[in-house]
């Protein structure tokens, strides 16, 4: 959403999802997403869930994400990955 808190779904697709995973920079980053794979879910951000989903399941992304030796985690490994980066 915008700052008005109107819907963008232009950048909910596999091709902008890509563009950010190439271009993340060195160290840690956080992207959140909310997807969701049922239309019956009560949320005014049910549309946008729905696309999440797409474009994270996409092949696309999947090898944006191999290509960018991009690791998935949880927060609960951030601490760990952190400490294995350079210092700055």
């Amino acid at each position: 959403h915008d700052e008005k808190g109107a819907p963008l779904p232009d950048n909910v697709t596999p091709e902008h999802l890509v563009a950010i995973i190439t271009s993340l920079p060195e160290g840690v980053t956080e992207l959140a997403c909310h997807p969701a794979v049922d239309a019956d879910l009560d949320s005014q951000y049910l549309h946008e869930r729905l696309l999440e989903t797409r474009a994270l399941c996409d092949e696309r992304v999947r090898a944006s994400i191999a290509a960018t030796a991009v690791t998935l985690c949880s927060f609960a490994s951030v601490p760990t990955l952190r400490s294995r980066l350079p210092p700055q």
